[in-house]
């Protein structure tokens, strides 16, 4: 499964979800991830602000071009401070089949132009036919501006489970591409560092924001 952002603010990268979205703001993002090997998977998230920090989110994915259904996530946010929010995040796969709900923190800290953030969860298998401690993820970064409109980033994702560790790091791109900065796009190249699949992949996002209160 293959995180992505919602929202207009720092650290819009690949794969963490990053900071809250606005009160009465719609976050519309299709995006696909499609691996060296020819493998393609595709996803669209909605998310909306709620007010008084809170947003939630939807995730749905699929295989390409079979549209066979893969993991769908539902994610419910609170943020006390601007850069700090807590999660709870509940996944479903199909192919497993399993259900997984857990807590998350989903951090950011600017630092001048820059940024790091990390979002940290562990989800627990609801559904699993023998013993299940969940797993552990670890999403970590940052970014540095390069233009007005366009950012670097360098990006890790972990995954800890009971039989072994996955790693990937990704270097890429993030652009908003008006000034209001409500339109976004985002190109990642996700490279397999430990375990998890030998071949790489190529993320590809496009984010747009509309204000309906």
């Amino acid at each position: 499964m293959w995180w992505t952002i919602l929202c207009v603010a720092w650290a819009n990268p690949v794969d963490a979800w990053g900071p809250g979205i606005d009160a009465g703001v719609l976050g519309v993002n299709p995006n696909v991830n499609t691996s060296f090997e020819g493998a393609a998977e595709g996803q669209f998230i909605v998310g909306h602000g709620l007010g008084k920090g809170v947003d939630v989110n939807l995730a749905l994915a699929g295989e390409a071009p079979t549209l066979q259904p893969a993991a769908q996530e539902l994610l419910a946010r609170w943020f006390p401070t601007e850069n700090i929010g807590m999660v709870a995040h509940l996944a479903y796969t199909p192919s497993e089949p399993g259900l997984a709900l857990g807590p998350e923190l989903h951090t950011t800290w600017p630092i001048e132009r820059a940024a790091l953030y990390a979002d940290v969860g562990w989800a627990p298998q609801l559904l699993s036919e023998g013993s299940s401690v969940g797993a552990g993820t670890v999403v970590a970064g940052g970014e540095v501006p390069l233009h007005r409109h366009l950012w670097l980033f360098l990006e890790t994702n972990h995954r800890y489970e009971a039989d072994g560790a996955v790693v990937l790091v990704t270097p890429g791109l993030y652009a908003t591409l008006n000034e209001a900065g409500d339109s976004e796009l985002c190109l990642g190249v996700r490279l397999p560092a430990a375990g998890g699949p030998e071949a790489g992949s190529v993320g590809l996002w496009f984010n747009r924001n509309v204000g309906l209160w």
